[in-house]
């Protein structure tokens, strides 16, 4: 059977209805992350708009060269 890989988040920072904080890694079934694939940070925040809720995303990589690297192994 093949090995299926998944995605976990480890949440640094969580601030309810305003942010969270964390890292996006690939890992096997047991949670073991896959080092050769690289990671990716998370800020997300929860903002008040004039018909709800306003969600901002941003993700960041160590360098150019990480994120060139996970789009090639997507």
């Amino acid at each position: 059977m093949r090995n299926r890989l998944r995605c976990r988040a480890d949440f640094t920072t969580i601030a309810p209805q305003k942010l969270y904080v964390g890292t996006d890694t690939i890992c096997d079934e047991s949670g073991n992350i896959k080092n050769d694939i690289p990671e990716m940070h998370w800020k997300v925040a929860f903002l008040p708009a004039a018909t709800g809720t306003k969600v901002e995303a941003e993700i960041t990589f160590a360098s150019e060269l990480t994120l060139k690297k996970l789009l090639k192994w997507a």
